[in-house]
């Protein structure tokens, strides 16, 4: 009994002793190899751990100008535009002059027309009390005139545009005349207008018949139809007069509504 066991001792030592020299070893330079943990910066943010978030600093731009505001009008009427930004309510002049405009309220809310003020170079002037136009009107569109004056267009109550110049910028009395939209739609509305030339003595002028929605009706199959008008000698006489222009049509489009174009 006594030898049969010695005999599985010594073999089961045998046995240990091979498997233990089947294990897998590994050379000198691969035994005490260390791996380098690695800190997330700007340069190697791409090969760094996915789930690191760095945290997000915010650094507004610098204006290396100041910026200087001057109030040079008032109003009580704050609808400036019904729909985009309301082009053409400024011009800065070569001379280093400026004029403004935009739809003034005083007194009432239904006392509404065109607010105006003007730089000389050096200061402002004080804001008129009274709007330019003699009825009551919106929504202006200012742009220089002839030599040294000034042209401004405004939408009136029902009969058209309100067209208001003088010679000089700045000083003297407006001269008005009333621009009528299309027969049987007289009440254009809604005007933007530039000049252009060597002296600004043509005027290029857009608005809107009114539209359905407005009290109006619609003109040439339009809901609101976009109209152009030109003048080449100041707006004495006009040589395009309510013009649909090719591309604006009802074959384009089923109409426009106020400052949506």
């Amino acid at each position: 009994m006594k030898k049969i066991l010695l005999l599985s001792l010594i073999l089961s030592l045998g046995l240990f002793g091979f498997s233990q020299n089947r294990r897998v070893t590994f050379s000198k330079s691969l035994q005490n190899y260390s791996v380098k943990t690695m800190k997330v910066s700007d340069d190697n943010a791409t090969t760094a751990a996915a789930n690191v978030q760095n945290e997000v600093k915010n650094k507004p731009a610098k204006s290396g100008k100041s910026i200087d505001e001057e109030e040079i009008g008032q109003t009580i009427y704050d609808l400036q535009s019904n729909e985009c930004t309301p082009y053409g309510r400024f011009f800065y002049y070569e001379d280093g002059t400026m004029g403004a405009v935009w739809t003034k309220g005083s007194g009432t809310y239904t006392d509404r027309g065109t607010g105006y003020n003007f730089f000389n170079g050096t200061t402002w002037a004080a804001e008129p009390t009274a709007r330019i136009e003699s009825v009551k009107t919106g929504w202006p569109s200012y742009a220089p005139l002839g030599v040294s004056g000034e042209i401004v267009a405004a939408h009136t109550s029902a009969s058209g545009l309100a067209i208001n110049k003088r010679t000089t910028k700045g000083t003297g009395t407006w001269s008005q005349t009333i621009f009528p939209g299309p027969t049987g739609h007289v009440d254009i509305a809604w005007p933007r207008m530039v000049t252009s030339g060597e002296n600004h003595n043509t005027v290029n002028m857009i608005a809107i018949t009114m539209p359905v929605a407005n009290g109006g009706t619609t003109y040439q199959g339009l809901d609101g139809a976009l109209v152009y008008s030109r003048s080449t000698d100041g707006g004495a006489t006009w040589e395009k007069n309510n013009v649909i222009l090719d591309g604006l049509t009802s074959a384009d489009y089923y109409g426009f509504a106020g400052d949506s174009y």
